[in-house]
C-alpha cells in the first residue's frame, strides 16, 4: 500500500530549536489543502506561490520573498517536513545565505567623539575580495542636503598601483591619510584621519564608503558620525509677561519665565531651580498641578543645540526674597548653583487711590463740598425756624 500525504509544513532552524513558519494540510471532506501562517511577521513580507498537495503522489509549499522585503535575519536553515498518515514523515533541509553588496565595503567610524578632545578616523574596509580580484576604485564620500559629495578616491593605477585623488580641498587641508590602496584587492583600504585640533562642527554626518571592482563585486556601506559638545552652562532667566523693570511683584499674580540656551550634544534638559529666603541652597522646582513647566523641542544650533524651559509661576506670600534660574538635569540645583538668576519679591495690593491730576486733593475738595453743603441744610432750618415763629407772633397780635 502506498504512502498517503497528509501535510507539508516550513520550518526555521534556530540551533537546536524549530519555529514553524507555514503549513498546508490536506482536508479529506473539502478535498483541498488548507494553508495556515505561523509568523505573521514573515506573512506580511512574503508572497504565496504554491500550496497544493496531492495526497497519492506529491505535495508543493513555495513562498518568493521579494527584494526589497528581504531583511538579514532571511539568512538562515531551514527546514521542509512532508507529513504522511500513520506518523511517517520525510526531512529535507537546506541554508540560505544573503549576498549584501556591503560585504564588499564597510564604512568604519569611531563615534561619538568629544569636539577639540578626538580625533577622527574614518576607514573604508574591503571584504570578500581575493588576491586575483581587481578593484578599480574605492571612494570616500559625505551625504549632504544635495546628495553625495566626493572626498577622497584610491584609484587602480597600473604605474603605481595605487593613485590618490583628492576632491574636497577643505578635507585636504585638515586630514591625514594613514593609508590608501587598491591593490592587491585583499588588502584594499582607506585610512582616514582628521585630527583634533583640526575638527569641526560640519565633519558631523553620515559618509559613505563605495568599492568598484572589474567584476561584480562592487558595494557601498555607509556610517554616521556624531559630535558631543558640552553644554555652555550660561543659561539667562527672561520674563515672558512684560513688566517694569522692578523685581516687586504682587502676590497671587502669575508670571511666565524662559530660561535655557545652549544645552549640548546630545541635547540637555533645562530644570528649573528655586532658592527662597527659608532655604539654604537651591532646590529643583516641579511646580504645581494648576501652573505648568514645558520644555522646547531641541533646535539644532552649530555643534550643539538650543532648548528652553517655561515656566508658568505664582507669586506666593513665600517669595520675599525668591531667586528662580535653571541647569541642565543630572547636574542637581543643589550642588550646582546657577549662573544667573530672576529674583521675586511679592507684596500685597496697596489700597487704590482716587484718580485724577490732584489725588487725594480731589478727595479733599469732595469732602469740603459735602460739609459745606450740610452747614448751609442746617442755616436752612434755622432761617426757615425764625421765620415761622416770626408769622406766628403777628398772626396772634404778640
Amino acid at each position: 500500500m502506498r504512502d498517503i500525504i497528509s501535510g507539508v509544513s516550513l520550518y526555521k532552524v534556530s540551533g537546536k530549536s524549530l519555529t514553524l513558519l507555514l503549513e498546508a494540510r490536506y482536508d479529506n471532506v473539502l478535498q483541498k489543502s488548507i494553508t495556515k501562517w505561523h509568523d505573521s511577521e514573515l506573512q506580511y513580507r512574503a508572497n504565496l506561490v504554491t500550496s497544493t498537495i496531492n495526497p497519492k503522489t506529491n505535495a508543493t509549499l513555495r513562498i518568493e520573498i521579494p527584494s526589497y522585503n528581504v531583511k538579514c535575519w532571511d539568512a538562515s536553515t531551514y527546514r521542509c517536513e512532508l507529513v504522511l498518515f500513520g506518523n511517517k514523515f520525510s526531512v529535507s533541509q537546506r541554508s540560505l545565505s544573503i549576498m549584501s553588496s556591503a560585504q564588499y565595503i564597510e564604512a568604519k567610524i569611531s563615534t561619538p567623539i568629544a569636539l577639540n578632545k578626538n580625533d577622527i578616523k574614518i576607514d573604508c574596509l574591503t571584504w570578500n575580495f581575493e588576491a586575483n580580484d581587481t578593484i578599480a576604485e574605492i571612494v570616500l564620500s559625505k551625504l549632504g542636503s544635495n546628495g553625495l559629495s566626493r572626498i577622497l578616491a584610491a584609484q587602480l593605477s597600473f604605474l603605481d598601483g595605487t593613485k590618490l585623488k583628492w576632491y574636497d580641498m577643505n578635507y585636504k587641508s585638515r586630514a591625514v591619510v594613514i593609508s590608501a590602496s587598491v591593490y592587491p584587492a585583499s588588502s584594499a583600504n582607506i585610512s582616514l584621519q582628521i585630527p583634533k585640533h583640526n575638527v569641526k562642527c560640519s565633519d558631523a554626518g553620515s559618509y559613505v564608503c563605495e568599492v568598484i571592482s572589474i567584476g561584480d563585486k562592487n558595494g557601498k556601506s555607509t556610517s554616521s558620525l556624531n559630535i558631543t559638545v558640552p553644554s555652555t552652562g550660561d543659561f539667562i532667566v527672561d520674563e515672558i509677561t512684560r513688566t517694569p523693570p522692578i523685581d516687586t511683584y504682587t502676590i497671587g499674580k502669575t508670571i511666565v519665565l524662559k530660561c535655557g540656551g545652549k544645552v549640548g550634544n546630545p541635547a540637555g534638559v533645562p530644570i528649573w531651580c528655586r532658592k527662597t529666603s527659608h532655604d539654604i541652597n537651591y532646590m529643583e522646582y516641579i511646580g504645581s498641578d494648576s501652573l505648568m513647566i514645558s520644555v522646547t523641542d531641541p533646535k539644532p544650533f552649530e555643534c550643539q543645540f538650543e532648548r528652553f524651559s517655561v515656566l508658568q509661576y505664582n507669586v506666593s506670600d513665600d517669595d520675599t526674597n525668591t531667586k528662580l534660574g535653571c541647569v541642565l538635569l543630572g547636574e542637581g540645583c543643589d550642588t550646582y548653583m546657577p549662573t544667573t538668576t530672576f529674583a521675586i519679591k511679592g507684596s500685597y495690593p496697596e489700597i487704590e487711590k482716587p484718580t485724577g491730576t490732584s489725588g487725594w486733593e480731589i478727595s479733599t475738595n469732595v469732602l469740603a463740598v459735602i460739609l459745606t453743603v450740610s452747614l448751609l441744610s442746617h442755616v436752612v432750618i434755622i432761617i426757615g425756624a425764625w421765620k415761622w415763629q416770626k408769622m406766628k407772633r403777628n398772626k396772634f397780635g404778640t
